[in-house]
């Protein structure tokens, strides 16, 4: 089951929190949007150390990333290949 996932395993990259960011403030301050941002202030405070950003590793990662998905002539979108490209440069994927 996918609740059983241990929470020292979990990472998240910049680029997730910055849409979970904009979503949240982009709803009317009222209950959900107190909800929602209570809930994520409550997984930063687990997930600080395991924070994965855009740095210049993944940069690179992502520059031979598309290259590799445009010439397989794959659709990609540019916010999914930044994810990817952030867990290659810290060796997530294989």
């Amino acid at each position: 089951m996918a609740d059983d996932q241990a929470a020292w395993t979990l990472y998240i990259s910049t680029v997730t929190l910055a849409e979970l960011l904009f979503g949240i403030q982009a709803l009317p301050q009222g209950r959900r949007w107190h909800l929602l941002d209570g809930t994520l202030n409550a997984l930063l405070g687990l997930s600080r150390d395991r924070m994965l950003s855009f740095a210049t590793e993944a940069v690179w990662c992502y520059a031979e990333l598309a290259v590799a998905v445009r010439n397989g002539g794959v659709a990609s979108r540019r916010w999914n290949g930044y994810i990817v490209a952030i867990a290659a440069s810290r060796g997530f994927v294989a």
